[in-house]
């Protein structure tokens, strides 16, 4: 909100410590002169007691007046200086300084000022200020320190030099008067013009005038228009606290009171306050504040480039200080005392850190305000030192604590200044329309704490001090309101009306809007009083104005309606005298000018400043005191305080003692003088008394005797009196006797006709009659002892009904138990036939095929059949007896020993039952034919249960069926697991699942939870997948070692429809098959037949389990797939896959990839069948990831048939008979080639396989054709070959090509590219160009060096018969070309070595 403040400003508040001691005399002789008797009594004494002796440290005034004018000078030298830029610069300015200064503060007094502006230039590149003047409070000579602090109290208070950049904007000319002093242009930096508002100075309603001036208020504006709804602005506190009752709860956040929740909000340990934060970053805001200083554990202050240790015993009294301020803060349940605290906090580490900033920046911020130039602008209430002693002494400890000095600040009045400025401008936030649940305060009204809040103290949740919306007024009609939209401290100003450019903001301090049910005078009067109590003023708004004419009668009554007890009732008399105009003068000045906004000019209404006296005017006031006349009647006390100080400073004590005793001593002869005459009126007056006295005691005895012959007369009157109502009496009595035995007759009567009710079972009857005996009106038979011995058999008889309707519920309970079974057999009945004709249903309407029994679409598709279990044409279930005897129970107040009772006998019912049922369940070994009878029975009790439930509203809970419940589904899963656990049968499971469903089915009708029978059930389908997948991993391994890797034959029609229904197969495909000729043979073998039926089972099964369990379980499809992928992985994959290893014969090897191929189109059309068949509805796809087991089997498949193929063509290569040295070559290929290439076509071409494969598998044969080619010709087997022999090699190559070039196969010539090329380089004599890079690149390069340095090796080694001189350089040729790759090849693995 405001912006950075100046070094001045900053070293003036860390100052303030020590300029307050000076401030503080006037003001504490003041408040003793008026408040203590004893003081003014001592003062009389005092010219006995005075110290003639001259102070040290005291200048005189004609010194202190040099030295001032000395200091300006300096000051204004000091300003001119240019500043070091650089942090080494300032280090060495800073400790030259200090140096400069400690040598001169040794010279005497005469170098004083410049040891203190040595000092001075020291403290203006400080980082921390105040650390720094606390030092020098420390170390520096008292006088150096004083004028220290007293230049920086005129480096404020003078003005600054304007900048050129403001001369020529203005255009003035360059002699132009300074501009005015820093206090003056406040409020054009203050509000910042982002908050649209301004501080404006009105005259009061009432003008007023002081020293000839007129007193103004401020009041806050608008800049600009505003339309109702507007945020005018946004505003954060300056210090905030919450409610002591909400700080204790730690559910809202401490910073900016978001609402937190336990597990969110972090607590600092250190703090004694015990706050909450919401964030990280509150808890930063927080500490940086005011918790380090106030609530800390460590030193808050450190002057850099010392090492300080912690003593603990400091440590330790820290915390004690900090836990009493806690202590004070909790016991009043104000928060005033926390909001100073963290004031000063604030104050302090603001200050500290921009003035670090400024300091290190070296630059001029004297237009920067710091917090208390903002607060001693503001309103405040006046409270006396003594109300807030206790608070102020715990405040002053932890701060004397935390920082040695800083104490001072709170001295002489400070902390009751700022509490009152607390109190009166602090705003209450409050979120929507406020709490409910604030604890009534114990303190009386007077003492309570007030905030201005439209909704009323109560309602908020914490107080927050805000700078800018302190200047707002009040109003009963507010333009304006606060709100806290954002759930925290964050102030929004909500514009309430239209308003213009100009316009007054005004807010209502309190609740306006009033109860609804009094009248306009009522509330008038109740909002006046709060604004009386909490602001000491009475409001005279355009609202309150138009109503006062119609208040005027009731508020004229007597003053009982407001009075309060104690000092409140001054309050309250106040309130009356500013409404009825009978305040003094000063007092209702005071009140008017703070009626309609309160706010007061700072010239009256700011904390008092010290008067600046000169030495005449001091003299002049002594004339004063010294001509004052022993006998006026006017004391004139009020201007004595400064002067008192200055009589003391200029030592003219005892003449003003002198002087002073003249007056005491003539006030006294006053007294004795009024004394002396009123002395004989008292005499008089005490003659008088006595004389009434006298007159009195003679009256006194004339009565007495007048009432002694009254009494005699009276006497006989009475005895006759007494004998008439004697007779009388005795009539009365035998008529009274006859009545009396007359309705004992009736009542005996009654009595015995109760005992025929117990027996005939009307208990409800016989309870009514003793009822009636009991309530019989009052007679004369109800004083009898007969009657008092009737009413004693009252409680007896009713033990009698209570016990026979005990016996008739214990007999229908068991009649309940015995017939609880067929109970549950027809529920169980009943669902079973419900459940097939939903399922019928849904076969026929595939949209409800997801829908299961007691679903929604179920229960408003399915026709309703109504049958009552409990009362058929089987079966009568009557619940009177128990009813009867809840009502009797509850007649007789003992419905709780009833409900205890029933539940205990119900629950030894269900544990009779299930116990039972175990013990035969234990003796059969098929779990499926004891789990029925249990079930029934279970189904049946609950079903009663449910009824008791529904039909006796109160008597029994769903808690106690819930229990019941609970340990009989806990005994009935016991039951199944060791069951189920026992037998491994398939059919067992699914009959024990049916019977689990649907007992789940029926009890749900009833609103029972059965999620942990439904759990049940999903483990038991667990267990259940885990039993299929052991009987069916067998059966896959069968069917895999048992294959023989030959097309399956079918011989009839049946035989293919059957193969064809049981394997999954594409449309397309599956046609194709319908069409071969019988008999015939299918594609595939017959493992693929046997592994797609044992899937078929194995799904079928699997979803016979499923069908009617519940939708929530999603995790079976994952089951589901699990198993499937278990079975096709491993027991099918893994077998293939071993089997292959050892199979060697072609045709089965590609009859095992055909399978493979048919394998991943099952797995393929299964993820759409399981898709469809999927038992959620849950969106996603499903997928096997057994189909990449299967292809990489089917790469494995394809690599091992190449290397079938393989050995074969090794076996054909190794019987090849090559001459590397004919005498000729040959025109016609080898002869083991010649069949070679039809053979390998016609088996490739053979299998059933796709042609990609096929090509595939071509692609392997001739790459190892060639490989073996060109080992023949590089290998070390061949040591010579001529010209002749590689032409025949060529000859085979261009065969091989030829052949492979057929129509219908792919261009797989390739592979021959590298033999071809490496025989063409040497039959064409071009081993020159090879040799050169950029050719073998172009043209070779697919020949390896190594390959065609061998081949030129061995063509060297040939030596020709005839011996020619051709031949010879033919081969020296050879063996040159030879070493020349050779030489090439070392030269390039040199080169690859470097690299």
């Amino acid at each position: 909100m405001s912006t950075p403040i100046s070094a001045r400003s900053a070293i003036t508040m860390g100052a303030i410590s020590v300029v307050s001691g000076l401030i503080a005399y006037a003001a504490y002789f003041d408040y003793k002169r008026r408040n203590d008797p004893s003081f003014r009594k001592k003062l009389r004494k005092e010219k006995r007691r005075v110290d003639r002796s001259k102070p040290d440290n005291i200048l005189t005034p004609g010194s202190s007046s040099r030295n001032t004018a000395d200091i300006k000078e300096a000051l204004a030298m000091i300003r001119n200086e240019q500043l070091p830029s650089s942090a080494e610069q300032k280090e060495q300015y800073f400790m030259e300084s200090v140096q400069m200064g400690e040598q001169l503060a040794t010279q005497g007094p005469a170098f004083e000022i410049p040891a203190a502006l040595a000092f001075y230039r020291a403290l203006r590149v400080y980082p921390s200020p105040v650390e720094l003047i606390m030092i020098y409070q420390k170390t520096v000579p008292e006088p150096v320190f004083k004028i220290v602090m007293e230049m920086t109290s005129l480096d404020v208070s003078t003005p600054e030099p304007e900048t050129k950049e403001e001369k020529k904007e203005e255009g003035a000319p360059a002699s132009r008067s300074p501009s005015p002093p820093r206090r003056g242009r406040y409020y054009e930096k203050f509000p910042e013009t982002s908050f649209y508002v301004s501080v404006a100075q009105v005259p009061l309603n009432d003008p007023q005038s002081i020293d000839g001036k007129p007193v103004k208020k401020s009041v806050l504006v608008a800049s600009k228009d505003f339309a109702p709804g507007d945020v005018i602005y946004k505003e954060t506190p300056i210090v905030m606290a919450l409610d002591v009752d909400l700080q204790l709860k730690g559910l809202h956040c401490s910073q900016c009171f978001k609402a937190v929740s336990a597990s969110q909000a972090t607590e600092p340990s250190s703090d004694a306050l015990n706050p909450a934060y919401c964030s990280g970053e509150c808890e930063v805001q927080a500490s940086t504040q005011h918790h380090t200083l106030l609530f800390g554990s460590n030193p808050p202050v450190i002057v850099e480039g010392t090492n300080i240790a912690i003593d603990a015993s400091k440590v330790e009294a820290r915390k004690a200080a900090q836990q009493k301020l806690v202590e004070s803060i909790r016991a009043t349940g104000k928060v005033g005392l926390l909001l100073v605290a963290r004031f000063i906090a604030r104050m302090v580490g603001d200050e500290t850190k921009k003035l670090s900033a400024a300091a290190s920046a070296g630059a001029n911020t004297s237009d920067d305000y710091s917090l208390f130039d903002h607060i001693e602008r503001l309103r405040y209430l006046e409270i006396p030192d003594a109300d807030c002693a206790a608070d102020d002494a715990a405040l002053t400890e932890v701060l004397k604590l935390s920082a040695e000095g800083l104490e001072e600040f709170l001295k002489n009045g400070r902390y009751a200044m700022l509490l009152g400025k607390m109190a009166y401008n602090a705003i209450g936030v409050t979120f929507s329309t406020g709490r409910d649940d604030k604890p009534e305060s114990s303190l009386r009204v007077e003492e309570q704490e007030w905030t201005r809040t439209p909704y009323g103290t109560k309602k908020q949740i914490g107080t927050g001090l805000y700078f800018v919306s302190s200047y707002m007024s009040h109003s009963c009609s507010p333009t304006v309101q606060p709100s806290f939209p954002a759930g925290t401290n964050e102030l929004h100003l909500i514009a309430n009306s239209a308003i213009k450019k100009g316009d007054e903001l005004t807010m209502a301090y309190v609740d306006v809007q009033g109860v609804v049910d009094a009248s306009a005078i009522d509330n008038r009067r109740t909002r006046r009083q709060e604004l009386a109590r909490g602001w000491r003023f009475a409001c005279a708004c355009a609202r309150c104005q138009a109503e006062a004419p119609t208040a005027t009668a009731t508020e004229a009554a007597p003053k009982e309606d407001v009075h309060v007890e104690g000092p409140g009732a001054q309050v309250e008399e106040a309130v009356q005298r500013f409404e009825t105009g009978e305040a003094g003068p000063e007092l209702r000045s005071k009140a008017e000018a703070d009626d309609v906004d309160h706010t007061f000019d700072l010239r009256v209404y700011m904390p008092p400043r010290r008067i600046q006296f000169t030495q005449a005017d001091i003299d002049a006031q002594l004339q004063q005191i010294h001509l004052l006349d022993a006998s006026s009647n006017n004391e004139n006390l009020e201007s004595l305080v400064p002067l008192l100080k200055t009589v003391h400073d200029n030592h003219q004590v005892e003449a003003f003692l002198r002087t002073t005793q003249g007056l005491v001593d003539s006030k006294e002869k006053e007294i004795e003088t009024i004394c002396g005459n009123n002395y004989q009126d008292f005499v008089s007056s005490v003659s008088t008394l006595l004389t009434v006295r006298s007159y009195t005691e003679n009256l006194r005895e004339r009565i007495q005797t007048l009432d002694t012959s009254v009494s005699a007369v009276g006497n006989s009157f009475a005895a006759k009196k007494k004998a008439v109502l004697q007779s009388k009496k005795t009539a009365a009595n035998l008529d009274e006797a006859i009545d009396t035995l007359q309705a004992c007759l009736r009542v005996l009567d009654l009595v015995n006709r109760v005992g025929d009710m117990i027996k005939e079972g009307r208990y409800w009857s016989a309870l009514k009659s003793l009822e009636d005996i009991e309530s019989l009106p009052q007679s004369s038979l109800s004083q009898t002892p007969f009657f008092t011995y009737l009413l004693s058999s009252l409680p007896s008889l009713r033990g009698q009904i209570k016990d026979a309707v005990t016996a008739s519920t214990k007999s229908w309970l068991f009649e309940i138990r015995n017939i609880s079974g067929q109970v549950g057999q027809l529920a169980l009945d009943a669902m079973k036939t419900r459940a097939r004709r939903w399922k019928a249903k849904r076969e026929k309407e595939p949209l409800l095929r997801l829908s299961l029994v007691g679903s929604a679409v179920e229960m408003v598709t399915n026709e309703k059949v109504e049958f009552n279990v409990l009362d058929n044409d089987q079966i009568h279930v009557d619940f009177k007896p128990l009813y009867q005897c809840i009502h009797i129970y509850t007649a007789l107040d003992a419905i709780q020993e009833l409900q205890r009772t029933y539940q205990a006998d119900r629950k030894a019912q269900a544990l009779l039952i299930l116990s039972d049922r175990m013990s035969t369940a234990s003796a059969n070994k098929n779990l499926a034919t004891t789990l029925l009878p249990l079930t029934e029975d279970i189904v049946g009790f609950f079903i009663v249960e449910s009824e008791v439930l529904r039909t006796t509203q109160s008597f029994r809970s769903h808690r106690e069926v819930d229990e019941l419940w609970d340990s009989v589904v806990a005994k009935l899963m016991e039951v199944l697991h060791n069951g189920l656990r026992e037998d491994g049968d398939v059919e067992t499971f699914l009959s024990c699942k049916e019977i689990i469903l649907s007992f789940i089915q029926t009890l749900e009708g009833y609103s029972y939870d059965t999620n942990r029978l439904r759990a049940l059930i999903f483990i038991l389908f667990e267990n259940y997948s885990g039993l299929l997948d052991r009987t069916f991993s067998a059966q896959f391994k069968k069917a895999v070692n048992d294959d023989d890797n030959l097309p399956m034959e079918v011989k009839t029609k049946e035989d293919l429809d059957r193969a064809l229904m049981s394997c999954w197969l594409q449309g397309q495909k599956a046609e194709e098959l319908q069409k071969i000729p019988l008999p015939g043979v299918l594609p595939f073998s017959q493992v693929f037949y046997s592994c797609c039926a044992f899937m078929r089972q194995f799904v079928d099964k699997f979803y016979q389990f499923v069908e009617g369990v519940s939708h929530q379980h999603r995790d079976i499809d994952e089951l589901l797939r699990k198993a499937l992928d278990q079975l096709l992985t491993k027991h099918v994959s893994e077998n293939i896959a071993h089997h292959l290893s050892s199979t060697r014969n072609v045709s089965q090897v590609a009859q095992v990839l055909t399978n493979i191929e048919y394998f991943q189109e099952t797995c393929t059309i299964l993820e759409e069948q399981l898709m469809k068949l999927r038992a959620t509805q849950r969106g996603g796809s499903i997928r096997l990831m057994s189909y990449a087991s299967f292809a990489s089997l089917h790469s494995q498949a394809v690599a091992h048939l190449i290397s079938v193929l393989n050995n074969k063509l090794t076996d054909i290569f190794e019987t090849a008979e090559y001459d590397w040295t004919p005498n000729q070559p040959e025109t016609t290929p080898s002869m083991y080639l010649w069949d070679t290439p039809n053979w390998l076509m016609t088996v490739v071409d053979g299998m059933s396989v796709p042609e990609e494969v096929k090509e595939e598998v071509y692609r392997g044969a001739l790459n190892h054709i060639a490989e073996s080619l060109m080992n023949f010709l590089v290998g070390p087997d061949v040591k010579i070959v001529n010209d002749d022999g590689l032409s025949n090699l060529a000859t085979d190559i261009e065969f091989l090509e030829d052949q492979f070039q057929r129509p219908g196969k792919p261009d797989l010539t390739g592979v021959f590219k590298e033999i071809r090329t490496t025989v063409a380089i040497v039959t064409k004599e071009d081993v020159a160009s090879y040799l050169i890079p950029a050719k073998r690149q172009q043209l070779y390069s697919n020949v390896q060096p190594r390959k065609l340095g061998s081949l030129l090796e061995k063509m060297a080694r040939f030596t020709p018969k005839n011996r020619s001189v051709a031949e010879l350089q033919k081969v020296e040729r050879r063996r040159q070309e030879a070493q020349a790759v050779s030489r090439m090849i070392v030269a390039h693995r040199i080169e690859t070595g470097q690299r």
